[in-house]
């Protein structure tokens, strides 16, 4: 917490701020919203009380590069027209020893793997779409050396399993088995700017 709080919180694409809101609960005071809405970061700024920036990463003139302990694309990543300069931007915002959260649609999921025509995730805005080794791949190429990615079960795994297995039951072992396989459907990747900045 001490480390988070010597730097910027940052969330791209946050829509309502409701992530930087519970940052903001806990009693973080240096948080960003970036979002190209001016509409939802008039009320971001309003009722979170947090900094805005309108717009998205590549309209970002560099003032926060290097000042930011935390960068969250939370839902985002895979709308972006440039998922490699996105992070690249991203690792310039952070401060060695920052961290990167992004979370994204897994298509290594049960239900990818097993009926893809069943994985109704396929909308026109996602533009990409990653699994643990492309999301990783990814981080790498752009100066993260330090990466962890894991899957988030959801109540989506849960029906999917039902759809795959033919009805057989979900049970803590499934969800057990989901989580150790990166099977879920929400896919979480952290990446870590070594303190010498790679």
């Amino acid at each position: 917490r001490a480390e988070l709080a010597k730097g910027w919180i940052v969330d791209v694409g946050c829509n309502a701020a409701d992530f930087l809101f519970g940052f903001r609960s806990c009693g973080f005071e240096s948080l960003l919203a970036v979002e190209p809405d001016e509409k939802v970061q008039a009320w971001n700024k309003h009722y979170v009380g947090c900094s805005t920036h309108v717009g998205m990463l590549n309209t970002m003139d560099g003032y926060y590069d290097g000042q930011c302990t935390f960068v969250a694309l939370r839902d985002s990543l895979e709308h972006h027209l440039n998922p490699a300069y996105s992070i690249s931007k991203c690792f310039d915002l952070l401060a060695p020893g920052g961290i990167l959260f992004v979370q994204v649609p897994n298509m290594k999921c049960q239900i990818a793997i097993h009926n893809l025509e069943a994985f109704e995730w396929f909308e026109p805005d996602h533009l990409f779409y990653f699994d643990p080794c492309s999301i990783e791949n990814l981080l790498r190429q752009c100066g993260f050396s330090e990466i962890v990615t894991e899957t988030i079960t959801s109540p989506y795994d849960e029906q999917d399993h039902i759809l795959v297995s033919k009805g057989e039951p979900f049970s803590n072992a499934n969800r057990k088995s989901i989580e150790d396989k990166k099977m879920g459907r929400v896919l979480r990747c952290f990446g870590f700017k070594n303190k010498a900045g790679g």
